[in-house]
């Protein structure tokens, strides 16, 4: 019989398999004295032996030495084809706990291998015997033994752990989930026990958190089965830390559904419905100053929270845009029904007067437009509204009781307001709405600025990690409140310095042929501070002496080429296009007049900027040489457009 290319690669990594001799004397003697007596005892028929054998093996998996041998010694082909599949309950159980344990601590690539030597398999016939196993006494299993209890939890635990684990590292393994049925309905009938262990009701929920995301042929499956969907809900609604776990699943289904405020079919089934719960999470920890509950849980509850608001701050955005696309269409209608009723109202006059019911008529189906459409235009309004009011605050609160938590919830606590504040910089500021919400806005801008900014602008000259996440903060909140943040003394030359630091940095990794994570040229360190000084430099609250400052340096990028990235040109030469475009304000006759700005742009047009863009391969750098051939456009008509204001005066 002729083999699949699946079972065909197996066999091919199984083969490949050979154990290379060791050399070094240490790894050698690790190998001799603490490693195959383990292989050796995992392949006895002894049930203590074979015990004993797999708590040793999950001991040395922490260790890295360990770890990296017993993986030579084909330690998961014996795994997976004789321990998980042993006859005894406890030792099937050993051997998913120690592959989970592997899984955590290997990095993704092992993951991968588990997925292509069918784990996914072997996890599906587990679960049909923990099933049968359940089935056999109760739905509560409450008649099995304690010690039985105890070793399905742990058992339970180990599969959707590892599960997750998988999920998270491989694409692939969430895609061929709906060949294994078995799996969700597995998860969601363990969410339903009432007797089930909260560590338990965590990993389920985490691992649904991961399969639902972008994955509409799960969610659609979920939202489909009633029970499965109303479980969830019941879960949100309990007031406890699992709840917020249950927040992330229904944002992954809310996001991959695209239900938002105006077009839900599930009442308040809807993103602004988890803020306030997600909200009153984040103030719970903030609050607590006595952190002797479980840090694992509360750290990670918070963790989530936080990815949770950031993500829905980033989804307000599509939230708008699928608004607005609606009421266009609404209006190309009300359009077509005017032009209509024009023409109705000619036939009308000709065979005679509208009669009170026709008017009527007609009365309402204008009021009912102006309704639904206001209806629309507000409908994201609640939603950034709490974002704004209710969730800033409490977020802002964990940076004064820093010493409390993570590396890990810091920078997420950064994501969080970093999305918000670009959410707030990207919607329509003409709105009535939106011009109360702009006064709270300014208020809280100005207290991230001091609190979290300018505290950190030290600390990035030596952590570039941080550097990324603190510009990214700063130029949303910069772009956000445009000319109304106030600076304490020297921001704008740390930032200078900053971006000096970014130019350093990146010369350096290139004399050493060090490859740089790809990434959005836009978004560089360089474009960041760039981006902030930009906003920073604008009426209406900058100085002349300030604009002058942030106008000199920004002038001097261009000049720079090609020591500098194209991207720094073009993103320099945009603001220097937005600071300097009105005469009316304050700074353009004694900066950019008398500081010979529009003499220095020209020789840039003149010199560089063709230059620049010539350079860019418009095959792999698409974009870039876009927006490069538009900076070279726009700059001859900025030129031409303020030597023509200038001639007027």
């Amino acid at each position: 019989m002729k083999t699949s290319k699946k079972t065909q690669h197996r066999a091919k990594i199984r083969s490949e398999s050979k154990i290379k001799p060791l050399t070094d004397t240490e790894l050698i003697a690790i190998r001799e004295q603490q490693i195959l007596p383990v292989i050796k005892d995992l392949r006895s028929s002894d049930f203590t032996t074979k015990s004993a054998a797999i708590e040793s093996a999950q001991k040395l998996i922490q260790d890295n030495k360990c770890r990296k041998i017993l993986l030579r010694e084909q330690f998961v082909k014996i795994l997976l084809e004789q321990i998980i599949e042993d006859s005894n309950l406890q030792v099937k159980a050993g051997g998913w706990v120690t592959l989970r344990n592997l899984a955590k601590e290997e990095e993704a690539d092992f993951c991968v291998h588990l997925y292509r030597l069918g784990v996914l398999e072997k996890i599906d016939a587990i679960l049909k015997i923990i099933t049968k196993t359940i089935e056999s006494h109760d739905p509560q299993i409450s008649g099995l033994s304690q010690p039985e209890q105890e070793l399905l939890r742990n058992l339970t635990v180990s599969i959707v752990s590892l599960l997750t684990t998988l999920c998270e590292s491989h694409d692939e393994t969430i895609e061929a989930l709906s060949n294994f049925p078995i799996i969700l309905k597995f998860l969601f009938d363990l969410l339903a026990l009432q007797s089930r262990p909260l560590e338990l009701q965590s990993e389920i929920l985490l691992c649904l958190t991961v399969l639902t995301e972008d994955n509409k042929a799960i969610v659609n499956q979920i939202v489909e089965n009633k029970k499965w969907f109303q479980t969830l809900t019941i879960i949100k609604d309990s007031a406890k830390i699992n709840s917020i776990y249950t927040c992330g699943v229904l944002h992954n289904i809310f996001t991959c559904l695209e239900w938002f405020d105006h077009n839900t079919p599930i009442k308040e089934m809807t993103d602004t419905m988890l803020v306030p719960l997600l909200i009153n999470h984040i103030e719970k920890f903030t609050n607590d100053e006595d952190r002797s509950h479980s840090e694992s849980i509360s750290d990670q509850s918070l963790q989530v929270a936080l990815e949770v608001l950031a993500s829905i701050a980033t989804r307000l955005q599509d939230a708008i845009e699928h608004r607005s696309r609606k009421v266009e269409r609404l209006t190309g209608l009300k359009d077509d029904d005017i032009e209509r009723g024009d023409t109705d109202m000619e036939t009308d006059s000709i065979n005679g007067e509208m009669n009170d019911e026709e008017i009527e008529a007609d009365m309402k189906m204008v009021t009912n437009y102006e309704s639904d459409n206001d209806e629309l235009l507000q409908s994201n309004d609640l939603t950034l509204d709490r974002l704004i009011r209710a969730a800033t605050p409490k977020i802002l609160r964990i940076f004064n009781v820093i010493n409390y938590f993570s590396d890990s919830i810091n920078e997420r606590a950064l994501s969080a307001l970093n999305n918000i504040a670009w959410t707030v910089s990207n919607v329509d500021k003409t709105t009535e709405n939106f011009a109360i919400l702009q006064k709270v806005w300014a208020t809280l801008a100005q207290e991230i600025w001091e609190q979290v900014i300018c505290s950190s602008l030290h600390l990035c000259m030596h952590n570039m990690e941080l550097a990324s996440l603190i510009t990214s903060l700063a130029w949303a909140v910069a772009r956000s409140a445009k000319g109304i943040i106030k600076l304490s003394p020297s921001n704008e030359d740390r930032l200078i310095s900053l971006y000096q630091v970014s130019r350093n940095v990146e010369q350096v990794a290139h004399s050493k042929n060090i490859n740089v994570e790809k990434q959005d040229t836009f978004q560089s360190l360089g474009v960041k501070c760039i981006g902030i000084l930009g906003n920073l430099a604008i009426e209406p609250t900058t100085t002349i002496d300030l604009n002058r400052k942030i106008g000199k340096f920004l002038l001097t990028i261009p000049h720079s080429f090609p020591d500098v990235p194209a991207a720094d040109f073009i993103e320099s030469l945009n603001h220097l296009f937005d600071i300097y475009a009105d005469e009316s304000y304050s700074y353009d006759e004694p900066v950019f007049w008398s500081e010979q700005f529009w003499e220095s742009l020209q020789e840039i047009h003149q010199s560089k900027i063709k230059q620049m863009a010539k350079a860019i391969d418009r095959r792999k750098l698409t974009e870039l040489r876009m927006r490069a051939d538009e900076a070279v456009l726009n700059l001859g008509r900025f030129l031409d457009y303020k030597k023509k204001e200038k001639e007027k005066k």
